[in-house]
Parts: structure tokens; C-alpha cells; sequence
């Protein structure tokens, strides 16, 4: 018996985008199944937000809906923002799941999403499969044939449970809201298996561009970017980019000497992460990008 196991952390998200994404998360779960691929379907949504984001009444129209698909949907409100790496956490935490599938709550699953993720786990050293964004796709570089990618975007990506046990949890301590996914990555390639890219899994992946052209970004995600960038380099043993991250975002951004200040303050409290990969088999750092982009 195959057991697929969904997450989504919600943060501040309405009810009706909720609705959109389990609706279609749960159609993709139940063509999964229609194909043979799944016996089992579990979907664990958490809620990160300061209230409440679902209502009674929409919860259990919810349930309802995604029990017309065959799947087993529970909700909990963590009246707490725990951040992407630990809500999920919370929601993977002892469920033995032979495949787990992490769903930001801004993705809306097209009806295969889910077949093709499972497909791509055709070979046995492929520890996750990342679906293709939509309308912006990730420039990361793959290989065409293998699928196989330097690391996963975990806004849409499936986890085999054997990786996952072996593996261990996302590292909630050190990353809050990004690089959790590059950091996973990393350390799932270090344990001997591949990232790949599914192309014909995609995602529909709701970001929203500035004036400028550019994917616009709060000041939030901004602090949260640069945190995440100097507790990536310190982690996989690249001191000489640390200190440039700590020299440029000291004349930079309110959010970016606030993300200076924080390292510093963990770095002189002994909190930092222990450094991993000192012979750089696994992390890249290409130009402010953490694996060679393809455009």
C-alpha cells in the first residue's frame, strides 16, 4: 500500500485561496490514485497565522470536498507563526507516509501534478522531485534527461518517506521562511540521493510582479532572504562569502543590517548550525544563487 502524505502551512491566506488549494491538491491525490499510484491519501494543513484563516463552516466544507477524493484532510491552528520549516515539521513529525508532498498555500495544483511527481521516482536514488512553477518558472539548471537539479524548490515538491526518515527533519532552528529547502537539498545529496525535476508535474505558483518587472518582495522577505543567505554559507563551510554577506549587508537595507545583526548576535551566543560538506561536495554558490541557473 503506497501512503502519499500532503502539507501546506497557511499564513494569513483567505478562505477562498484556501479552498482553491486543497480543492485541487485533492483532485490531483484522487487522478494519483485513479492511475494506481496511491492506495493511501493524508493531507495535514497548519496554520501559522494570527487568527484563525479557515472557519468552522469552511473547514468542514473542506473536509468534505476532500473526502470526495479519497483523502483525509485535519487542520490545526498553531496560534503561533512557527515559519515554513517547522509547520511543516509539525505536519510530517511520526507519520510513517512512503511519500510526503509539500504545498505552499499560494500553489494551485494542476490535475497530474501528482501522478507525475510519483513518476518521477522511477529510479531509486531520487530522494525528491520538484514540480514546474508556473507563470514564473525557476531558473535553476537541470539536467534535460535526468531531471536531476542542484536542489528542490519545497513551494511544490515530494519527498520520498525513506529519504525523509533518514534524512531528518527540515532544520527549523537555523532557517525561519527560505533556504530551508536549499538546506534540505544539500543534505539529501550528501546522503547519497538525487533532486529531480519533474517538468510535466507543475504548479500553478501565485507570485506577483512590481512595477519594475520584478517579483515583488516585503521587507519581511527580504530580512528573512538575507538570514537565510548567511546561515547558508556558514552552514556548508564558506567563511569567505560570509564575510562578504556581513561587509555588503552592512552598508545595505534596514532588513539586510537587521539580518547582519541577528548572525552576529547567534554567531557570539555559539548558536550557529555546525558547518557541513568542508570539501564542497554538494553546495554551489554561482553569483548570489545557490546552483548554476540556466537564464
Amino acid at each position: 500500500m503506497t501512503w502519499l502524505h500532503v502539507t501546506s502551512v497557511l499564513y494569513g491566506n483567505d478562505e477562498a485561496a484556501t479552498a482553491r488549494l486543497v480543492s485541487s491538491t485533492a483532485h490531483a491525490v484522487a487522478r494519483a490514485r485513479a492511475a494506481g499510484l496511491v492506495d493511501k491519501a493524508t493531507y495535514a494543513v497548519g496554520d501559522s497565522s494570527g487568527a484563525p484563516a479557515v472557519t468552522p463552516a469552511r473547514l468542514d466544507a473542506l473536509v468534505s470536498r476532500a473526502a470526495a477524493d479519497d483523502v483525509e484532510l485535519a487542520y490545526d491552528f498553531y496560534d503561533a507563526n512557527l515559519g515554513s520549516a517547522e509547520g511543516n515539521n509539525r505536519l510530517m513529525r511520526g507519520v510513517d507516509a512512503d511519500f510526503f508532498l509539500m504545498v505552499n498555500p499560494d500553489v494551485y495544483a494542476a490535475p497530474d501534478l501528482v501522478t507525475a511527481l510519483l513518476r518521477r521516482f522511477d529510479a531509486d536514488d531520487v530522494g525528491i522531485a520538484e514540480a514546474r512553477q508556473v507563470p514564473f518558472d525557476h531558473p535553476k539548471a537541470y539536467d534535460p534527461e535526468t531531471g536531476v537539479t542542484g536542489w528542490a524548490s519545497m513551494a511544490c515538491a515530494m519527498i520520498r518517506g525513506e529519504t525523509f526518515r533518514a534524512v531528518g527533519e527540515l532544520d527549523s532552528a537555523t532557517f525561519f521562511l527560505y533556504c530551508d529547502d536549499v538546506d534540505y537539498s544539500w543534505r539529501t545529496r550528501l546522503a547519497g540521493w538525487t533532486c529531480r525535476r519533474a517538468p510535466d508535474a507543475v504548479a500553478f505558483h501565485d507570485k506577483r510582479l512590481s512595477a519594475t518587472g520584478a517579483v515583488a518582495a516585503s521587507p519581511a522577505e527580504e530580512y528573512y532572504a538575507a538570514e537565510a543567505a548567511l546561515f547558508l554559507t556558514h552552514k556548508y563551510s564558506r567563511p569567505d562569502l560570509t564575510k562578504a554577506l556581513l561587509a555588503q549587508f552592512g552598508e545595505g537595507t534596514e532588513s539586510h543590517r537587521k539580518a547582519r545583526a541577528e548572525f552576529l548576535g547567534r554567531r557570539a551566543a555559539g548558536t550557529l548550525p555546525v558547518p557541513l560538506d568542508p570539501d564542497h561536495r554538494v553546495a554551489e554558490f554561482v553569483q548570489g544563487n545557490y546552483t548554476r541557473h540556466r537564464f
